[in-house]
């Protein structure tokens, strides 16, 4: 564990106000040969309103930090702390969670694909549909519907610098400073001198879950 990654003072008085702010774990990656890094969830998958497949990838996000070397470390400043688990966001644990999210997504889609043939679809359903404009059956939905998740799953993946089942990067943790604004009900990572507005955080989680073990919907 780094430390926790610095807040410009500016950003703080965004935690007033009713706003709650809090330090969180969060997984940092940096592809090999990349000026990127990113965050990786280590917390919040824990939350979700519903299961998603890929949850933690859904929830990772790019940081405003171009390498690992740049990063500048704070103190809590009052603010309350996440515990860590040391179980997740290692660069193994994030690599096998990684290798299992694709399994799972193929396996998923693998079932869907037999579920068409039973229901006598052919393998060119879907040509048959733009030319003819027929409907499609719930198992075609289904399937096209994963592959479609699934592709973008595998961007991510990539962004990560995941291929052939490695992850081909350097993996840190640190704590972030997360802001959970309740006028919008919206989350926002504070890192730097940047704010950061987290959607699918702000969308697919449930608050009111966080809020009762964090404390700041007592």
């Amino acid at each position: 564990m780094l430390g926790y990654l610095n807040v410009a003072d500016k950003l703080l008085s965004k935690c007033e106000k009713g706003n709650y702010c809090f330090w969180a774990p969060t997984g940092l990656i940096q592809p090999y040969e990349a000026s990127t890094v990113y965050g990786f969830d280590c917390f919040f998958f824990k939350f979700l309103k519903n299961p998603i497949m890929g949850d933690r990838l859904l929830l990772s996000f790019k940081l405003p930090i171009s390498t690992l070397n740049d990063i500048l470390l704070t103190h809590p400043r009052g603010f309350p702390v996440v515990p860590d688990d040391s179980k997740l966001c290692s660069k193994g644990e994030i690599e096998a969670y990684l290798v299992n999210t694709k399994r799972e997504f193929l396996g998923r889609i693998g079932e869907a694909s037999e579920k068409r043939k039973a229901e006598g679809e052919s393998k060119g359903i879907l040509k048959r549909l733009i030319i003819f404009g027929g409907r499609p059956s719930v198992a075609d939905i289904q399937y096209y519907r994963l592959l479609t998740q699934y592709r973008f799953m595998n961007e991510l993946s990539l962004l990560l610098g995941y291929r052939d089942e490695i992850l081909n990067a350097d993996v840190r943790k640190a704590f972030i400073l997360y802001l959970y604004e309740s006028k919008s009900s919206s989350m926002y990572a504070l890192t730097g001198e940047q704010e950061i507005k987290l959607l699918n955080h702000s969308k697919l989680l449930d608050f009111e879950k966080i809020g009762a073990t964090l404390g700041f919907l007592r």
